[in-house]
């Protein structure tokens, strides 16, 4: 049980723990906005929670971007609790038991920034005393963020700090403990220099001001986009094969041939049988074409549907996905409830669609007045949110949104939600239903 907090906070979400410290999504009522609750119970001694207290007081005199801010720290009644930033409660812990690994580019500055956040802290007699993975959080919608403060072993030093850092940023480059191979040989782009800067703060040879630096200067350029250079020496595989497959059909047409074959028996219609013409219009052409029947359109089928939040925890209302194909419109998929408005937390959220077929209009049904959202395509679902072609963009206005598209076969939809209105003291949209209509 939480011991007793100050009133203008409303635990929400129980996150875990973290070794002793207990972690909650929270809400400053009198602030409105969301907070990290970390505190200590009854069961913990009194000189357990007065580091407590102290670490997170200290921690609060530093103001940095990469820093976890801490608004304040108290003791109460049977325990001890610090209200922090709420970063998005993603860590690099999770990115990588989610197997994810970061963009080089984005790394570099993320890292840097970092190193240069523990300089601040050292520069004011801090000393963070646990760093590892899931001591910082990361999402591409805020820097990454050094915090989980209060937990460090008293004999930690400013150098273990830096070796702790070189070591946690090595492990998340590479997904292996630091030290079994130098990220240049495990990963493409990744410069010797990367090596040479993470070595020396393991050893200890640098503080945390000159990795900060070094870190920013490490030479990286993404390699080239991989080519595909054309041959019309592929051509000759492919044309021997169709040309067999045409003599196969038409040997076989000759062997199954009877006096009922139209093959060599062609039928000859009567005087009277008249042959119906059929006239379609396309783009402002007429033309006339004898057929039997119009051609029906081709079926297109939701293979699939899957939540996508790359930039969160990486669910959103999974349970509730399939009411968006079930073609029940009393049953709902939303988003989480946030506390902020969502361009401040991350780009979106959304849900996507594996597709069979080639449709020509999505149609959204129930989704939540002003919610921006857009539409996009990929063969696959991509690495990044930057992988998907965007196709439309626009503003729920309406009970049923219908979007023309592009002519693609197959591949994954996405409905990406960039904005959510707000309602019920928070931000969150629904939708009821999506179709793809051929």
């Amino acid at each position: 049980m939480p011991p007793p907090l100050p009133e203008r906070y409303r635990l929400e979400i129980r996150l875990g723990r973290d070794g002793d410290i207990e972690e909650w999504l929270s809400t400053d009522l009198s602030l409105d906005r969301p907070v990290l609750i970390r505190f200590l119970g009854a069961e913990t001694s009194p000189k357990r929670q007065e580091r407590f207290l102290a670490d997170h007081r200290a921690a609060a005199r530093v103001a940095h971007t990469h820093i976890a801010s801490v608004y304040t720290a108290d003791a109460v009644e049977g325990g001890a609790y610090a209200v922090t930033e709420w970063a998005g409660g993603v860590t690099l812990a999770d990115r990588m038991q989610a197997d994810e690994r970061p963009d080089i580019a984005e790394f570099l500055s993320n890292a840097a920034g970092l190193a240069d956040g523990l300089a601040a802290l050292h520069d004011a007699h801090v000393v963070h005393g646990s760093i590892d993975p899931s001591a910082i959080s990361y999402a591409k919608a805020h820097p990454a963020k050094l915090g989980a403060f209060g937990r460090r072993a008293s004999t930690w030093t400013a150098p273990a700090d830096v070796q702790a850092l070189g070591e946690t940023l090595e492990t998340v480059l590479t997904g292996q403990p630091a030290g079994v191979l130098p990220p240049s040989q495990m990963l493409d782009g990744v410069p010797l220099e990367m090596d040479r800067v993470l070595r020396s703060a393991q050893r200890g040879e640098i503080d945390a001001h000159q990795l900060a630096d070094r870190l920013r200067s490490v030479p990286y350029s993404a390699p080239p986009e991989p080519t595909r250079t054309w041959s019309w020496r592929w051509l000759t595989p492919v044309a021997i094969l169709a040309v067999l497959a045409v003599g196969i059909a038409v040997l076989g047409n000759l062997l199954d041939a009877g006096p009922e074959s139209p093959v060599l028996f062609p039928a000859t219609p009567s005087p009277s049988t008249t042959v119906p013409f059929v006239t379609t219009t396309e783009a402002a052409t007429t033309t006339t074409e004898s057929a039997q029947s119009p051609a029906p359109a081709a079926g297109v089928d939701v293979v699939t549907a899957f939540t996508y939040d790359p930039l969160g925890d990486g669910t959103e209302r999974d349970a509730d996905v399939g009411h968006l194909t079930d073609d029940d419109r009393d049953t709902t998929w939303r988003t989480e409830r946030y506390f902020d408005p969502l361009p401040l937390l991350k780009a979106g959220v959304g849900v996507a669609f594996e597709v069979r077929g080639t449709p020509s209009r999505i149609e959204i049904t129930g989704m939540s007045d002003g919610t921006l959202f857009a539409v996009r395509w990929a063969e696959e679902v991509p690495a990044t949110v930057d992988g998907w072609q965007q196709v439309a963009s626009g503003t729920a206005i309406a009970t049923v949104q219908q979007v023309q598209l592009p002519n693609r076969s197959g591949g994954v939809w996405l409905v990406w939600l960039t904005s959510l209105p707000p309602q019920d003291e928070g931000y969150y949209s629904a939708m009821t239903e999506v179709r793809f209509l051929p």
